[in-house]
């Protein structure tokens, strides 16, 4: 992979130089490490006010995948309208061949998250984007949520989220610690210095700008642990209509996992440039399985669906028509 210093990878951007998709390790004077990007891009050249979204990766089983890892492929083709995808591997698993995940959350001699908010805030210029948008599940919500609260009015989409980094699986925890904390840079009794954050509903809890669609599935044993405490937390602000929380029975994906197609669905109508909040977005996502149904042959239909659904359906797909 190759190396190309950050104010160059920009005035690539800028210039429209940069071959689609690219992959570099970014390097700028004070990065203690590189960090590892991805970026395609569906926008026609030149053109200006497109999204750009930002995906982070959760843990990585290092026997069985190479460095880097990069979320975010599955929507190739699938987002339908002009946006950048910049998907972004955490440079921090680079401190030791073992360690599966990090959280983003930095490190003893480097401030990750004060860097990730630098590049993407400098990206989203270059590329004048209308929209900022981070994406993450698992672990890899935890940064997406971070950096989305520094952004104003960006969006949060995360899935099966771990937000409380020590109330996860001790094995993961004490890895990353050990790594890249070590025990002489902060309080023996607290579980991080005090620059991480630790778990995601205390920095929530004390209010957001951003928004958020927090997709999770049921069965996920971290449901407990993770979720519930999140929620609580939103719930004591003034500001639970910026969370649209969507949860429902997954019949093919049990337990900590969730359906790639489903998650391209909610990324593409926030792609959307009609849809501006997280109900807007919700409404275009709502509308794409009746008009699955009404494209049904009257024969089909009738062994599945309840007729008073169908001819709903209907009419939601005639009334889409007639707007386009």
């Amino acid at each position: 992979m190759d190396v190309l210093l950050f104010d160059d990878f920009l005035s690539s951007l800028a210039s429209k130089r940069l071959s689609n998709p690219c992959i570099f390790r970014l390097r700028r004077n004070g990065w203690q490490r590189d960090i590892p990007v991805q970026l395609f891009s569906t926008a026609a050249p030149g053109e200006t006010g497109v999204p750009l979204v930002v995906f982070f990766h959760g843990v990585v089983d290092r026997s069985r995948r190479t460095l880097p890892c990069f979320e975010g492929e599955f929507l190739r083709g699938k987002l339908g309208h002009p946006a950048h995808v910049l998907a972004i591997a955490d440079p921090l698993l680079s401190y030791s061949s073992t360690l599966s995940a990090s959280w983003y959350a930095g490190s003893a001699d480097f401030d990750l998250p004060a860097v990730l908010q630098a590049l993407t805030s400098e990206v989203r210029s270059v590329l004048q984007s209308s929209k900022l948008i981070f994406c993450g599940g698992s672990m890899g919500a935890h940064p997406a949520l971070r950096q989305a609260w520094h952004v104003p009015n960006s969006l949060a989409i995360v899935y099966n989220p771990i937000l409380h980094i020590s109330a996860y699986n001790p094995a993961h925890v004490a890895a990353y610690r050990s790594t890249c904390w070590p025990i002489d840079q902060f309080d023996a009794d607290a579980a991080f210095p005090a620059s991480v954050v630790d778990n995601m509903a205390t920095l929530y809890g004390n209010g957001f700008q951003n928004q958020i669609i927090y997709l999770q599935n049921p069965s996920d044993r971290h449901f407990w642990a993770q979720t519930v405490p999140f929620l609580q937390a939103i719930t004591a602000t003034k500001m639970r209509s910026r969370l649209l929380f969507i949860s429902k029975f997954l019949p093919d994906h049990s337990g900590h996992t969730f359906p790639s197609g489903e998650l391209a669905q909610w990324v593409r109508a926030a792609v959307n440039p009609s849809a501006r909040t997280i109900t807007e977005i919700a409404k275009i996502v709502s509308l794409r399985e009746p008009i699955k149904a009404a494209q049904l042959s009257s024969t089909e239909t009738s062994s599945i669906f309840d007729q008073r659904d169908v001819e709903y359906a209907r009419r939601i797909f005639k009334a889409e028509i007639a707007q386009e």
